[in-house]
């Protein structure tokens, strides 16, 4: 919930409370549980997407795929770097 509250903040152009629900969802959740982990990744990739760091999202992307590279949020981790022009 952490990272879908930052991506909404970065979208609303409030990027300090976005950076802070960020480092929440950092620390946040079960680190067992990959999907949720993939998720957290994925969004915030999202939300550093919208405030404009590129380098930082495409790197979340990355954690994403590799951790669940199956899974729902390693598919959407793949279609962002896509998006990005990154080479999968």
């Amino acid at each position: 919930m952490w990272a879908n509250r930052a991506r909404a903040l970065a979208l609303l152009g409030r990027a300090d409370e976005a950076q802070t629900s960020l480092d929440h969802a950092a620390q946040e959740g079960d680190p067992a549980f990959v999907p949720g982990v993939a998720g957290t990744l994925w969004r915030s990739g999202l939300a550093l997407s919208q405030m404009d760091r590129e380098t930082e999202a495409i790197l979340r992307f990355k954690r994403a795929k590799q951790i669940d590279p199956q899974g729902l949020y390693g598919n959407l981790a793949t279609a962002a770097l896509r998006e990005h022009s990154v080479s999968v």
